[in-house]
């Protein structure tokens, strides 16, 4: 159970236990963690207190989402862990900034399907990304989600494989 900012047991909407469980799976004890689109905090409550991670960065575009964010860590009691998160661009992510923060580790769930060219996003974080480090991203596949709001970008693995292919991934 996490605890919203006023420390009640907090109900997380239905998608978001399983997306962040799928995500957990790839993070690793001790690993240092720059999530680009924090949102409200609840991945990184979960990878702070299930996963242990050594520290936890990030990136939010909305500034109440980054105050959110704070606040519900510090109110999950599980702040003690190096977090810093901030308001931030993806477009204007750079290697230094990432590099600052010792990260192994970008995650990027379920933001690409709101920007507007999610292309130049992926290669973006490729750019960003520190010499041996891995980068988790996911988006929804086409057929799931498209008449969500927000949702800028339709995905297939086609797309998906070329995308990679432009950012220069594998």
């Amino acid at each position: 159970v996490l605890l919203d900012r006023g420390g009640k047991p907090r109900q997380m909407p239905g998608n978001v236990p399983s997306r962040c469980r799928r995500t957990m799976d790839f993070v690793l004890p001790g690993d240092r963690v720059f999530d680009v689109g924090v949102g409200g905090g609840e991945l990184a409550c979960l990878l702070l207190r299930d996963r242990q991670v050594a520290s936890y960065a990030g990136i939010e575009l909305l500034d109440r989402q980054v105050a959110l964010a704070r606040e519900v860590v510090a109110a999950n009691g599980i702040d003690q862990t190096p977090f810093h998160v901030q308001q931030g661009d993806l477009y204007r992510l750079t290697a230094e900034q990432v590099a600052e923060t010792g990260a192994n580790l970008i995650i990027c769930c379920e933001v690409l399907e709101h920007v507007p060219d999610a292309e130049l996003a992926l290669k973006t974080l490729a750019d960003a990304l520190p010499e041996g480090a891995d980068l988790l991203f996911s988006v929804p596949l086409h057929g799931r989600l498209e008449s969500v709001w927000g949702h800028c970008s339709v995905f297939d693995v086609v797309r998906l494989q070329a995308m990679l292919a432009g950012a220069g991934l594998h």
